[in-house]
């Protein structure tokens, strides 16, 4: 997502738009890459691209213009300091597919639990969901990701339309994954429960420890949530201790990129 934070963000997400434009054949077809671009506004960002003239809106050209004369990428030069980074994707885990002969762990997230006599099992990330739109985990790294699944991104799907963060609260959400091109999901589908909650594409941060952690932004704060796990699903919770209590049946999980 662009929230308009400065200039190497802007610059970052005009070479993602071009990146996805370029890998689908659009390149040369501005309103695709408008309409596109407009998905991944947020915040005060958001609010800049609506208050923008409609032809503004609907031409990439125009509108990766008005971008850069909002937000000025760093005049770099040959400052070695001011070297561009990569932009980070909306998860680790499934925006390269696995091919069958040859496994290769690239992009996948793995799931470590510890169950309660203190022994540990690794489980990946799938592209496949639950009846209730969670993402099915998989123990064969092989079937961890789909070739489709290329553009599926993962997602935060809350049963709550305002969710309670901090100390005490049980609340959780499913983690789930959604449709890049729309930023829908299946969950609204399977569990009316989540269609009243409140849903986004899933931000994460790697932890001191190297864990990737989901995390929740939510009036001007930035919540991270712990993950638990049943047999075949993961869940994101706000506090795991008050989470843990009500549900003694799941096991607590860290998850670790692999690339």
């Amino acid at each position: 997502m662009f929230r308009g934070k400065d200039g190497t963000e802007c610059e970052s997400f005009i070479h993602a738009v071009r990146r996805v434009a370029w890998e689908e054949g659009k390149m040369q077809e501005s309103t695709w890459m408008a309409n596109f671009a407009s998905l991944h506004f947020s915040g005060r960002a958001l609010k800049w691209q609506a208050d923008l003239a409609l032809d503004v809106r609907q031409d990439w050209i125009k509108l990766e213009k008005a971008l850069l004369e909002r937000w000025s990428p760093p005049d770099i030069g040959n400052d070695d300091e001011h070297k561009l980074q990569p932009i980070p994707t909306p998860a680790p885990a499934t925006n390269h597919p696995i091919e069958k002969e040859g496994v290769s762990d690239l992009g996948v997230l793995e799931l470590v639990c510890k169950d309660e006599a203190g022994s540990t099992r690794s489980k990946y990330l799938g592209a496949g969901i639950s009846d209730k739109g969670s993402c099915r985990f998989e123990q064969d790294i092989s079937k961890a990701m789909k070739k489709d699944s290329r553009y599926l991104w993962l997602a935060l799907a809350w049963t709550y339309s305002e969710p309670e963060f901090g100390k005490g609260s049980n609340q959780w959400a499913r983690i789930t994954t959604a449709d890049p091109w729309t930023l829908t999901t299946e969950a609204f589908r399977l569990d009316e429960n989540c269609a009243e909650g409140l849903f986004r594409v899933a931000a994460w941060k790697v932890d001191s420890a190297q864990n990737v952690v989901p995390v929740w932004e939510w009036k001007d704060e930035v919540f991270p949530l712990a993950l638990f796990e049943d047999d075949d699903f993961a869940y994101a919770a706000v506090d795991p201790v008050a989470y843990a209590a009500d549900n003694s049946e799941e096991n607590r999980a860290v998850s670790n990129p692999k690339d």
